[in-house]
C-alpha cells in the first residue's frame, strides 16, 4: 500500500481544508478556468503517473509469480497423467492469460486522462477474469499455492486501483464541468462576436435608412412645390376640363344615335350586304364607329337614303367642331413633371421598407443570440457551484 500512501500525501493538504465558496465577477471567469484547468490537470497527471507506477511494480512482481508457476514440477506430483495432462494445459493457458493482460496493461500507460486509464484497466481485467476462470481452476488442481500468489496479487493491484479511483474520482467530475465551462463560454465569445457584427450591420442599415429618408424627404418637398405651381396646377385643370368635354361629346354622340331612324335605313338597304354591314357596326357599336371616320360613312348612307334632315346635320357638325377643339386642347397637355419624381419616391419608400424590414429580422437574431448567451451564462453559473465558485453578474465581486 506504499503507492496508496505517497498518493494520499500528495493530496492531504487539500483534503484537510474545508472548501470555501468564493464570489467571482462574470468578466473574470476565463482566467480562473483557465487556473482551475491547469490545477487539475497537475494533479490528474500526478495520478497517473501514480498509476503506471503501479502497474511497473505490479509487472514486476507478477513476472517473479509467473516464473515460480513455471518452474513447478508437475510431472513430480502423485497424480494420474490425465490430471496431470490438464494442469499442464490450464497452467500454459493461464499464463497466455496473464501476459496478455500486462501486454494490455503496458499500452495503457500511454492514456494520458485519468477516467480513460481507469476504464480501459477495468476493462482488462474484466476479460481477464472472464476468459482465465477455467484456466486457473484446472491449473490450481496441483499448484494451488503458487497459482494463489499470483491471484493475490491480482487482487492487491485490483484494489489499489479501486482505491485511488474512489479518493479521486471528483476529478473527473471537476475536469468535465470546467471543460463543459470552457465549451460554453467558447460559445459565448463566439456569440459576442456575432452580436457586434450584427450591431455594425444594424447601424450601417440605419445609416443607410437615415440618408434615403433625407433623400425621400427632399423629394416630396419637390413634389409638393411642383404641385403647388402655377403652371402645374393649369396642366391639371386642363386635363379635366378635357375629361369633361369627352364625356359631354359622348353624350352627345349616344343622343344622335337616339335621333337616326335604324329601322327606315336598313329597310332602305336591305338588298345592298356591303352598306346593311355599316348600318349594322353603326346599330352595334355607334360611339366607336362614329369616333373612327367621324360620322362620314353615316352621312352618306342618311344622304342616299334621303333621311338625313338639319337636327342630324347640325348634331354632327356640332360633335366635329367639338371634337376638333378637343384634339387641339389635348396637344396643349404637357407631360406630368410629378412623374418622374413619384416614381423616386415610391423606389425610396420600398427600400426604406425592406430596409426596416431587415432590421426586425437582425433584432430578432440578435434576441435568439442574447437568449442563448444567457442560457450558456445559466450553465457556467450552475457548473462553476460544482467547485465552490458562485459567479456574479456585478462589478463588486471578491478577487481570487
Amino acid at each position: 500500500m506504499g503507492i496508496l500512501n505517497l498518493l494520499k500525501n500528495i493530496f492531504k493538504e487539500a483534503e484537510e481544508k474545508e472548501p470555501k465558496r468564493i464570489k467571482v465577477n462574470l468578466s473574470e471567469i476565463k482566467p480562473i478556468l483557465d487556473k482551475n484547468k491547469e490545477k487539475i490537470q497537475e494533479r490528474e497527471d500526478s495520478i497517473i503517473s501514480l498509476i503506471k507506477t503501479n502497474i511497473d511494480s505490479f509487472s514486476k512482481d507478477i513476472q517473479e509469480k509467473v516464473e515460480i508457476v513455471e518452474k513447478v514440477d508437475i510431472e513430480s506430483k502423485e497424480k494420474n497423467n490425465k490430471i496431470k495432462a490438464i494442469v499442464y494445459e490450464g497452467r500454459k493457458k493461464y499464463i497466455e492469460f496473464i501476459e496478455r493482460l500486462m501486454d494490455n496493461l503496458e499500452e495503457h500507460k500511454n492514456i494520458d486522462n485519468f477516467q480513460e486509464i481507469i476504464e480501459n484497466i477495468n476493462y482488462s481485467f474484466s476479460k481477464f477474469n472472464e476468459s482465465s476462470m477455467k484456466s486457473y481452476e484446472r491449473a490450481t488442481v496441483l499448484i494451488g499455492k503458487e497459482m494463489g500468489a499470483i491471484k493475490e496479487s491480482l487482487k492487491k493491484f485490483s484494489k489499489e486501483i479501486l482505491e485511488i479511483y474512489n479518493e479521486n474520482k471528483n476529478i473527473i467530475s471537476e475536469k468535465k464541468s470546467i471543460l463543459f465551462s470552457e465549451s460554453k463560454l467558447n460559445e459565448n465569445l463566439e456569440i459576442q462576436d456575432k452580436l457586434n457584427k450584427i450591431d455594425d450591420e444594424s447601424n450601417e442599415l440605419k445609416t443607410k435608412i437615415k440618408e434615403k429618408e433625407n433623400i425621400l424627404n427632399e423629394k416630396l418637398t419637390i413634389l409638393n412645390k411642383i404641385k403647388n405651381s402655377e403652371e402645374y396646377i393649369k396642366n391639371i385643370q386642363l386635363k379635366e376640363s378635357i375629361i369633361i368635354k369627352e364625356e359631354e361629346i359622348k353624350n352627345q354622340i349616344s343622343q344622335l344615335r337616339q335621333d337616326i331612324d335604324f329601322k327606315s335605313l336598313s329597310s332602305f338597304f336591305h338588298i345592298f350586304p356591303e352598306k346593311m354591314n355599316y348600318i349594322k357596326r353603326y346599330k352595334e357599336s355607334f360611339l366607336l364607329e362614329f369616333k373612327e371616320d367621324k360620322g362620314k360613312s353615316l352621312v352618306n348612307l342618311l344622304n342616299e337614303a334621303g333621311l338625313n334632315n338639319d337636327k342630324i346635320s347640325e348634331q354632327i357638325k356640332n360633335i366635329s367642331m367639338k371634337e376638333e377643339i378637343l384634339e387641339k386642347q389635348k396637344k396643349e397637355i404637357k407631360e406630368d413633371p410629378t412623374n418622374l419624381v413619384s416614381s423616386e419616391i415610391e423606389t425610396l419608400k420600398e427600400n426604406i421598407k425592406n430596409w426596416n424590414d431587415e432590421l426586425d429580422w437582425i433584432e430578432k437574431r440578435k434576441e435568439k443570440l442574447k437568449e442563448d448567451e444567457k442560457r450558456n451564462t445559466q450553465k457556467i453559473k450552475e457548473e462553476f457551484k460544482k467547485i465552490n465558485i458562485d459567479i456574479e453578474e456585478k462589478d463588486n465581486f471578491k478577487q481570487i
